[in-house]
């Protein structure tokens, strides 16, 4: 087994931490994209609730009968509709701006022990063989350098999210997406495991470990 294979796959380092990389495809893989126009349909549906609510109590919306409340209740769903329509075809066409930007993907490094679990977006001139051969080099995979201690792994970190496992509420299997959903009350994350023995493990590893989390 090489050392590419071994260290794509979840891998435990002496810290005690699991790791691994994978490449996200923001062409094949639409999580990121399916997280952001949701994230704008719940906003336009809290701002529908939150101003129709307003209008009834500040009299600028009668309801005298069942018929006026659908009325309004529909009146005001399609302007904040088109709204709603309008950002999500924008979202969209950002996204894929900036996917193509990106080259259509961008590297992920997931650690993973008893207390959480950590998605780390590597910047865009990361390659995944670079975190591949980072994370050997922390387990003393390695075969010029064992046992070496890689200090920059996090380092070119472009952003990252964490998921604390007493606080996780929801643990959500997606498995032809690679994907684990990770979800707090107020935060997600999101970890991928492409291998399916690993991605079985990981699974079962963070379920355990999440006390909130019915089975």
């Amino acid at each position: 087994m090489n050392e590419e294979l071994l260290t794509s796959r979840v891998t435990l380092c002496p810290d005690g931490k699991y790791r691994w990389a994978y490449e996200v495809n923001l062409y094949r893989n639409p999580t990121i994209l399916i997280d952001l126009v949701k994230v704008i349909a719940y906003i336009f549906l809290a701002m529908y609730v939150f101003f129709f609510v307003i209008g009834v109590l500040d009299g600028n919306i009668r309801i005298r009968s069942w018929e006026d409340l659908w009325t309004n209740l529909w009146g005001e769903a399609v302007m904040f509709f088109w709204m709603a329509l309008f950002l999500i075809a924008i979202a969209v066409i950002s996204y894929y701006i900036g996917a193509r930007g990106s080259g259509g993907v961008y590297t992920a490094q997931f650690e993973m022990d008893e207390k959480g679990v950590l998605h780390a977006q590597m910047a865009k001139e990361v390659k995944k063989q670079q975190v591949v051969n980072e994370i050997a080099a922390m387990a003393g995979i390695a075969a010029d350098e064992p046992g070496m201690v890689a200090s920059s792994i996090l380092s070119s970190t472009f952003t990252a999210w964490k998921s604390d496992f007493p606080k996780v509420r929801h643990v959500i299997p997606v498995r032809r997406r690679d994907l684990i959903k990770v979800n707090e009350l107020l935060t997600k994350n999101r970890i991928f495991v492409d291998d399916p023995e690993d991605y079985e493990f990981v699974l079962d590893y963070i379920r355990q470990r999440c006390p909130r989390v019915k089975h």
